[in-house]
């Protein structure tokens, strides 16, 4: 199971969260309830933790401090804050620091369990990928060693002729005086290939098999389905190995290719050059799919939108695309992304990021505006983002996730007649109790917009108004013959005690008091 770190300086907000809600059915245990921040991250130092709710304001160490030094300490469970205030700022300040979810007191549970199940799918998502990487790792190892750490040495200037030789020798190379071309080719699979069209854990086995013999070369992995090599020209022709690869590619593993293909080199410091240049022209293969082939040496390579860059920019953009989803108006949204083809610069995965810090700006925006949730962007995590094997895929993700934001931002409207609305359930069911959550569902609102709505309209908190209505009808009952008791339970009270009590709070006497009173009135009348 999943572990579970509980932080509030209330300790009965810590134990009504401890055992109010269902841990076990979402696959959670609690492993540390806190009252102060300090205490708590020494225990997530020292054991970890998957989950962390943990309120916003405490003293000594506060919610965002404790997620800032989590941060630090390469430390990343998935943070849901609790804060009694709707500052928007808290929100946009948990976002930056990779936090999951933002809640406000008094807490909706059905809300808070959602974002669990959210989570607890999102974690077991993680945990098997993490799994796969490390199978597909010894795959990887099996035929060299580890290869990211490696290429960053090869690339290093501080590294001489002699140690970038045995960096290649060691990942494949077997010629001792090679015209050095990188390739960098990217393997496209099918959606037939399996879950997420992702590829086997044994194609670098197939590729050094197929090619042994033919071509000379040293591996590099760069990411999944992604391959640096640096190929020998004077083995076989140049021209034949783009072929050679998309056989290979079509034939074993039933998938398609794209390669970049950079300037040959005898010497360290060109071939060092060109297979940086290579990286980096690569990435047009996701921005224009439809090239096969790409040669590093024609690229030219402009600098990414300026708004793109930092997190104001992302904030700004984001609150642009809130209007457009506001306004219904997809188009200007296509067109805004669309700028992005034409600054192929940026990382792929900077770009899927982005989108994904995009939609979760417009989900807090929609909150702090509205105060109610765009269910539409539950579940939508960064890998959706990330699947995406180019800016076209992105871009259809980006519009159909607006498109349902669209639809549903329509059906959330507010207005005057859902008080009246609720003012009427609370006459009708006034014969027992009534919870906030129960009156918020029925008006199709969230429980916090419904509490700020109503006392907005009437002056009143619902819960003054439900007391009040009660009062008014015990006033009354009380000119009756009814017994105190009864008129407790007619005006859904359990007691007669908590009647009193309410009462006398209300109207400045108890209930007999008042019966008193309303008898000496009728006597001295007759």
């Amino acid at each position: 199971m999943f572990s579970v770190v509980l932080i509030d300086d209330i300790p009965t907000i810590v134990e009504a969260l401890e055992y109010g809600i269902p841990w076990k059915n979402y696959g959670f245990r609690v492993t540390g309830r806190f009252y102060d921040g300090e205490e708590a991250l020494q225990h997530i130092l020292e054991h970890g933790a998957d989950v962390v709710l943990t309120d916003i304001r405490m003293p000594r160490m506060d919610g965002l401090q404790l997620i800032r030094h989590m941060k630090e300490a390469g430390i990343k469970p998935k943070v849901i804050a609790l804060s009694a205030y709707s500052e928007f700022s808290y929100a946009q300040e948990l976002m930056r620091y990779g936090g999951y979810g933002y809640l406000l007191k008094p807490l909706d549970e059905m809300e808070l369990e959602k974002m669990l199940q959210d989570a607890s799918i999102e974690l077991k998502r993680e945990e098997q990928e993490r799994k796969r990487k490390l199978l597909l790792e010894s795959v990887r190892d099996s035929i060299s060693m580890s290869h990211k750490p490696w290429l960053i040495q090869l690339l290093d200037p501080s590294t001489g002729p002699a140690e970038a030789a045995d960096i290649l020798r060691n990942f494949g190379l077997k010629s001792q005086k090679p015209v050095l071309r990188p390739v960098m080719i990217g393997f496209r699979p099918g959606r037939q290939a399996g879950e997420h069209g992702k590829l086997q854990a044994d194609w670098l086995e197939l590729l050094h098999t197929y090619f042994e013999g033919t071509f000379d070369f040293a591996l590099f992995v760069i990411r999944e389905g992604h391959v640096l090599l640096a190929v020998d020209d004077g083995l076989n022709p140049p021209a034949a190995f783009p072929e050679c690869v998309e056989r290979f590619a079509r034939d074993c593993l039933g998938c398609t290719i794209s390669m970049t293909v950079g300037a040959s080199a005898t010497r360290l410091e060109p071939l060092q050059a060109s297979i940086q240049s290579t990286l980096r022209a690569d990435r047009i293969h996701f921005y224009e799919e439809q090239v096969k082939v790409i040669q590093a040496v024609n690229v030219p390579l402009s600098a990414p939108p300026p708004e793109w860059s930092g997190i104001q920019g992302k904030q700004k953009i984001s609150e642009k695309l809130y209007r457009r989803i506001r306004l219904d108006d997809i188009e200007e949204f296509r067109t805004w992304i669309e700028e992005l083809r034409r600054s192929p610069s940026m990382d792929p995965e900077q770009v899927a990021d982005a989108f994904h810090e995009l939609f979760v700006y417009v989900k807090a925006y929609f909150w702090e505006e509205h105060g109610a949730a765009l269910h539409s962007l539950n579940g939508l995590h960064p890998e959706a983002f990330r699947e995406c094997r180019s800016l076209t895929e992105l871009i259809c993700l980006g519009v159909s996730v607006s498109e349902q934001l669209i639809a549903e931002a329509k059906c959330i409207h507010v207005d005057k007649s859902i008080v009246d609305k609720a003012k009427a359930y609370a006459k009708q069911h006034l014969n027992r109790p009534i919870s906030l959550e129960e009156v918020s569902e029925y008006v199709n609102l969230s429980k916090n917009y419904f509490c700020n709505l109503f006392k907005e309209e009437t002056s009143l908190t619902f819960w003054d108004y439900l007391t009040n209505l009660r009062v008014d009808r015990a006033k009354d009952l009380l000119s009756s013959e009814m017994k105190n008791y009864e008129i407790a339970l007619t005006v859904g009270y359990e007691n007669a005690s908590y009647l009193s009590k309410v009462f006398k709070k209300t109207v400045g006497m108890t209930p007999s008091e008042y019966r008193r009173i309303l008898y000496e009135k009728s006597v001295t009348s007759d």
